[in-house]
């Protein structure tokens, strides 16, 4: 029997009516290591989920068929191989700190075996290989091993809850699987999802990048996630039609592009799907390739880039750090005493293309202002750019119809204390 006819028969063995999400822990705090640490080669971690919190967040006893853990930051489709996820029914209710050691697998129930790819900034779901049905009583205790070999300076981050007790151990390991070496216990555990069986259709996709009707990188990583409901698949739909053909059916939220068209229109949409059917009324969104001779610029060369300039005290530099094209994006640290400048090659007039580019905020208060000028010398703001979310990508697009050129647009930092990069710039000829 498949995955998808075992779970709906396990569904209605068990009496269940519908399927919800259920939330473990909802802290702010940040950590990478839990449940997987993708700055390491090799790791594992195991977990303790209480049954009073479980059933506190209305977890019923049954079937679980998936879970959920939250991605603080964008880690641009991390993609990691062999990745395992056991469970299993437990009387303990926290570590000691000699209880540090890997459990034997076999002693679990294995869920998941298989690749998966990490985006963010939201809920990353893996849905199981086969259910796991928990007796409502017991607590639960989950097991993690990455096995992928390859370590990514491009991992995820989670956003974890601290409690008073050490209820996860996690151990990492360069070049080998640490499977005979203790782990550290902690109180710090990460936000968790259990996911039950939907029993209705999901609803339609969330768009998070590119942004709808702007300009994208002929090399780019379309990403979504899922609105209510819990959908176990994708179905992708892209092209130069606005009524895009099939191309693909993903488990995950993500698919990158290469070799685009420059000055190009191309369509697309994403369509959930589950054991109940497929999501209605999903959008077509868009997004234009810039055309040759259009300032489209991520940072990947020199820097300043040729014909872009960096005014104030402290230059604008090109970091490897966080991107979401190429290798590399423009940084700066914004002080609450000096603001700098980091302007664009003198521009055209060319209606009905806006300016468009992607931002990261470290913190909520940060914001960015959109200039032009004339000269260099004399700036007027065209918008302030603020986060909706701190620690993650956001594509933006600026109205430049009122701006009559030849002129200069410019990236100011504000007065306020925060790490701002920018990349994917892309604007008038």
């Amino acid at each position: 029997m498949n995955r998808t006819g075992l779970l709906v028969l396990l569904l209605l063995l068990s009496g269940l009516a519908a399927a919800e999400v259920f939330t473990i822990g909802t802290g702010t705090d940040t950590q990478s290591y839990l449940p997987y640490d993708g700055s390491q080669d090799y790791g594992w971690s195991k977990i303790i989920y209480q049954a009073s919190e479980l059933s506190g967040a209305g977890l019923p006893a049954g079937p679980i068929c998936g879970i959920g853990f939250h991605v603080a930051n964008y880690p641009t489709g991390n993609f990691v191989v062999n990745q395992q996820v056991f469970i299993r029914h437990t009387q303990v209710g926290f570590y000691s700190l000699t209880d540090n050691a890997m459990p034997d697998a076999a002693e679990f129930q294995k869920v998941y075996e298989a690749s998966f790819t990490w985006t963010g900034a939201f809920w990353n779901q893996i849905m199981f290989d086969s259910p796991f049905v928990w007796d409502g009583t017991s607590n639960l205790e989950i097991m993690w091993q990455n096995r992928d070999g390859m370590y990514s300076l491009n991992h995820p981050v989670f956003y974890a809850t601290v409690s008073n007790e050490n209820r996860a151990v996690y151990k990492h390991g360069i070049y080998l699987f640490p499977d005979d070496e203790p782990g550290i216990c902690t109180a710090t555990r990460p936000n968790t999802q259990f996911i039950t069986l939907e029993s209705t259709i999901p609803e339609p996709a969330v768009l998070c990048s590119p942004a709808n009707d702007g300009y994208a990188m002929p090399e780019l990583l379309l990403k979504w996630k899922c609105g209510n409901g819990v959908p176990t698949s994708y179905d992708l739909y892209f092209g130069t039609s606005n009524n895009p053909p099939f191309l693909v059916n993903l488990s995950h939220n993500s698919y990158p592009l290469n070799g685009l068209l420059p000055g190009t229109t191309y369509h697309w949409k994403v369509v959930p799907r589950n054991s109940n059917g497929l999501a209605e009324n999903c959008p077509v969104w868009s997004f234009s390739t810039p055309a040759t001779n259009q300032l489209s610029q991520s940072f990947e060369g020199t820097f300043p880039p040729p014909a872009w300039v960096c005014q104030g005290g402290a230059n604008w530099t090109r970091s490897g750090l966080r991107y979401t094209h190429g290798q590399a994006s423009a940084y700066k640290h914004a002080v609450n005493f000096e603001q700098y400048i980091l302007s664009t090659p003198q521009l055209s007039t060319a209606n009905g293309i806006p300016l468009t580019f992607d931002v990261f905020f470290s913190q909520l208060s940060s914001q960015l202002e959109i200039l032009y000028s004339d000269d260099r010398v004399n700036w007027t703001i065209l918008q302030n750019i603020v986060p909706n979310e701190e620690n993650t990508w956001e594509s933006k697009v600026v109205d430049l119809s009122l701006v009559n050129g030849p002129y200069y647009l410019g990236f100011r930092t504000g007065m306020l204390s925060s790490d701002i990069y920018i990349d994917a710039v892309i604007g008038r000829f």
